[in-house]
């Protein structure tokens, strides 16, 4: 059953992927050879992450550099004329410079599948942590159930309109601050906080087999959506699609028997949450004063004779969000723009990386806009709070220094310590494999999108040391508490 579904999904990705590298093939001006070797090498990394014994970081990073390098190029030489939306810097859109820029990629692609064959060495048979017991919780949830469920839903209602309407956390948006440095504990629940309880809860009721009118994935989704939403953020998608795999996982590894006809309604309820939380976003930062240039000028619909009737006008509205979906899925990615950028400047190396490690916030463009693409503008902080920021990607970023050596020595140690990261979720979370899912999930997805005030970076693994140990903690107090009650 089990081999027989992933072959079926494989066969449907490769037909898929099949005809787009058909019409790359042909739609690419350089070296046939170099992209052909390009495609091998990105789709290798993404169809091998799906098997059995791979990291959750390795299936969310390989799908994100994949969207951001293969899909994202050949989707743009095939279909949009070699637009790429985010800008390429200083990049000169030669044959040779186009072939340079693929080998560099699949060079860096090819540093990442060595530090992933290497790590199946090391912990394809390791251990972990088991030996805890939920029976004891489980008959104080089960009398609770609805009540721990429905409260927690509430508060996290709450809590998001609180941040919504007071912008204690939102994307782009200078924050409200907070005495004490409060602001983190909005950052820390809407971006993973409150992803990490119901990760609990998915897993608990799965290894417990309890089933109850509510299932708590839905509650789940729904809390990446409102999360979402509260910060004006348009990837709920993510988090979201780590609670499904990570529950989905736990059955291929138990050989469990899948009921795909849940999965294919959660996978629906998370496509169907995410295009409503896209539309509902994109009219929200419109409305802020959110630029939305680069949407407008990247794919924009001709205006057409319509009478000026209520039904029009939300017809109009409707295609204006439609062509910014449109705009995210094909364009939005990192990865592939940010290499051409990096590799069209001309003072790369060393000192070059070094400078950009010393960034810090403030309201021009990013030190990659300003440095790198060398698209300075100042933004006029006495008039709005907004702000945008691009960031070249992880690859992008190391190629700062211009130095293969430093390419495949760095993306080797960034990746093993992402292993090292996940091993310890894993082994504390007592084999929670939803709650390891979500944690590789948000590493890839701050490496993909590296390179904004780098050593910032401390933060996130602050935040999630600090939430795995209240994770860890919280199940131990649980245990022991209900274990001393039981004996008194």
């Amino acid at each position: 059953m089990h081999k027989k579904l992933y072959f079926s999904l494989l066969g449907l990705f490769l037909i898929f992927a099949s005809i787009l590298f058909s019409l790359g093939v042909i739609n690419y001006y350089g070296n046939k050879l170099i992209y052909i070797i390009f495609s091998i090498v990105f789709n290798y990394s993404l169809i091998f992450s799906f098997k059995k014994n791979t990291n959750f970081f390795d299936i969310f990073f390989s799908l994100l550099i994949w969207l951001g390098f293969w899909f994202k190029f050949t989707v743009q030489i095939s279909f949009l004329d070699y637009q790429f939306p985010e800008g390429a810097g200083t990049f000169d859109f030669n044959k040779e410079s186009f072939d340079d820029v693929l080998i560099i990629s699949s060079f860096c692609c090819f540093s990442y599948l060595f530090a992933r064959i290497l790590k199946l060495q090391f912990f394809k048979k390791s251990e972990y942590k088991k030996d805890i017991s939920f029976q004891n919780f489980k008959f104080f949830y089960l009398k609770n159930r609805n009540k721990i469920l429905f409260s927690s839903f509430i508060f996290i209602i709450i809590f998001c309109i609180l941040n919504y309407f007071a912008g204690f956390y939102q994307k782009g948006v200078v924050q409200n601050i907070l005495p004490y440095k409060l602001n983190y504990l909005f950052n820390w629940f809407l971006n993973f906080g409150f992803a990490s309880f119901f990760s609990f809860i998915i897993f608990f009721e799965y290894a417990n087999k309890l089933r109850g009118k509510i299932d708590p994935m839905y509650l789940g989704l729904a809390e990446c959506f409102v999360s979402s939403f509260s910060q004006l953020s348009r990837g709920m998608i993510f988090n979201g699609l780590s609670l499904i795999i990570g529950l989905l996982k736990i059955e291929f590894v138990k050989k469990s028997s899948i009921d795909l006809k849940k999965y294919f309604f959660y996978f629906i309820t998370l496509v169907l949450l995410f295009i409503i939380s896209v539309y509902s976003v994109n009219i929200l930062r419109g409305k802020k004063g959110y630029n939305m240039a680069e949407v407008k000028k990247f794919i924009e619909i001709k205006p057409r004779t319509l009478e000026k009737s209520k039904e029009n006008l939300i017809i109009k509205e409707f295609s204006k969000e439609t062509n910014q979906i449109i705009f995210l899925i094909s364009g939005r990615w990192v990865g592939i723009e940010g290499l051409m950028s990096t590799y069209a400047h001309s003072e790369k190396g060393m000192k070059l990386l070094k400078e950009s490690l010393q960034e810090e916030f403030n309201f021009s463009n990013s030190f990659y806009e300003n440095r790198i693409k060398k698209h300075l503008h100042v933004y006029d902080k006495n008039a709005t709070k907004l702000y945008t920021v691009y960031t070249p990607g992880l690859f992008g970023y190391l190629y700062y220094a211009g130095s293969y050596f430093f390419l495949f020595i760095s993306i080797f140690t960034v990746v093993w310590l992402c292993y090292l990261i996940e091993y310890l979720v894993r082994r504390l979370s007592y084999d929670n494999l939803v709650f390891s899912s979500l944690i590789g999930n948000i590493l890839a997805y701050r490496l993909a999108h590296f390179g904004y005030m780098p050593l910032n970076s401390y933060k996130l693994l602050i935040a999630i040391f600090a939430n795995l140990l209240i994770y860890h903690l919280i199940i131990r107090l649980i245990n022991k508490d209900l274990n001393e009650n039981i004996r008194t």
